[in-house]
């Protein structure tokens, strides 16, 4: 929200875990988000990104846009 823009941080509206099951690609739109804005990902998201289950959702969705 608009607490989340002020003090440059990226988190997702829900759990890290459940946004990215339901849209894998969503972890690199964080990361796209963060680098162009200079924002900071929250510490969650960067710990539910490193989970291999996530890992492998976000390989397979990347691969299929190919």
């Amino acid at each position: 929200g608009i607490e989340d823009l002020k003090s440059g941080r990226i988190r997702t509206p829900l759990d890290p875990k459940t946004t990215f099951e339901d849209d894998p690609l969503r972890i690199l739109r964080c990361v796209r988000f963060a680098s162009r804005l200079g924002f900071d990902v929250d510490e969650s998201i960067s710990i539910t990104a490193k989970e291999p289950e996530i890992q492998a959702s976000l390989l397979l969705s990347v691969m299929s846009a190919s």
